[in-house]
């Protein structure tokens, strides 16, 4: 999610990707990175340099700002944000995957003093490490969490759809209802800040022949229309005008990457997520708290005491509120469980588990 988020901030920034002449036919790979002639559009210099690289060259100091000129445009961006958000629940709204750098951005938004209220879209990809990251980030810093679960038939149905259609970016139908998830719920709760964890420092490249937009909707119905066997009924959805003209002319949203105006590595950033928070790598084990041997995940079957979940889990009950978006949600095992709802804002008591 967030290399898509990334590209379509670039995108909106006026980051276009460079022009280049097609490739030569003998192989070739970057003398710098691991770019090679599997781009058929990849251009190398004299040194054996490609275009991806003078491209992040040429751009660094004008999309990654690390340094002072940073730290005052995120000084000034955060007051902002407080002050768009005077008078209202919150002053701005986040997705959260339980990945790197949107479970970074979300401790750094809490340091700063914003009122966030996380999104959560489930896309029926979630995997264990993935529930319980979201589930101690929003129990330890006290973030409401807005979760909207896909229905997984026609989730399934239209990703079998782009694999038929053979195209080069798979994650479309995911990227595209996590977008639209996130900014319709932006519009709907009239919060004019959307925090995303895209960042130049580690999602720079992104070929123009391997991936398109993920907001082109036209380009998923088609998709769909051809190489589905289901109506889209259920999937979110976004369009141009909406995208284009709606949320940011009459809604007045700003979609801001604070993360590129601070110093940025992310392997520092797994070690202080973990140390504070017990937050999980994906790819790797870890021996404290973090741990499988420390904390197990919770499926919601009917009848669940939700006091099982450990001093975690029971933390999350207590400081953790789970605005939910149906009646009837599917956890990661694919169980059903009725919910019961509160006839206040509609906040439902159950936590990640």
């Amino acid at each position: 999610m967030n290399t898509a988020v990334s590209v379509l901030t670039r995108s909106a920034a006026g980051m276009r990707p460079a022009q280049a002449a097609p490739s030569p036919t003998r192989y070739q790979i970057c003398v710098r990175c691991i770019m090679d002639t599997t781009d058929p559009a990849i251009v190398f210099d004299e040194r054996g340099v490609c275009n991806h690289c003078k491209l992040i060259a040429d751009n660094r100091d004008r999309y990654w700002l690390p340094d002072e000129r940073g730290r005052a445009k995120l000084e000034a961006l955060i007051a902002e944000i407080k002050q768009a958000g005077w008078g209202r629940d919150y002053d701005c709204i986040m997705g959260l995957s339980g990945g790197v750098d949107s479970s970074y951005l979300a401790m750094k938004a809490h340091e700063w003093g914003l009122r966030v209220l996380a999104v959560h879209i489930d896309g029926g990809w979630n995997t264990q490490i993935a529930v319980r990251n979201i589930e101690r980030m929003v129990a330890e810093l006290g973030f409401d969490l807005y979760t909207f679960v896909i229905d997984w038939e026609e989730m399934r149905d239209l990703q079998i759809a782009f694999l038929k259609a053979g195209v080069p970016n798979q994650d479309v139908p995911q990227d595209h209802a996590f977008f639209a998830g996130l900014y319709r719920e932006a519009a709907r709760q009239r919060i004019r800040y959307v925090l995303t964890g895209g960042n130049y420092a580690t999602e720079s490249i992104l070929p123009a022949a391997w991936g398109y937009s993920a907001m082109d909707l036209i380009h998923l119905r088609a998709i769909n229309m051809q190489f589905g066997s289901r109506p889209l009924r259920k999937f979110p959805q976004l369009g141009f005008f909406y995208f284009n003209f709606y949320l940011p002319k009459i809604k007045k949203v700003r979609i801001v990457a604070p993360l590129d105006l601070m110093p940025y590595s992310k392997s520092e950033a797994i070690r202080e997520l973990h140390h504070k928070f017990g937050w999980q790598y994906y790819g790797a084990s870890t021996t404290s708290r973090g741990s499988p041997a420390s904390s197990r995940l919770i499926t919601c079957r009917p009848g669940l005491a939700l006091t099982n979940g450990g001093p975690i889990f029971r933390a999350s009950l207590r400081r953790a509120r789970l605005v939910v978006s149906a009646r009837w949600l599917k956890c990661s095992s694919r169980c059903t469980n009725r919910r019961s709802w509160s006839k206040t804002r509609n906040l439902c008591s159950r936590s990640w588990g």
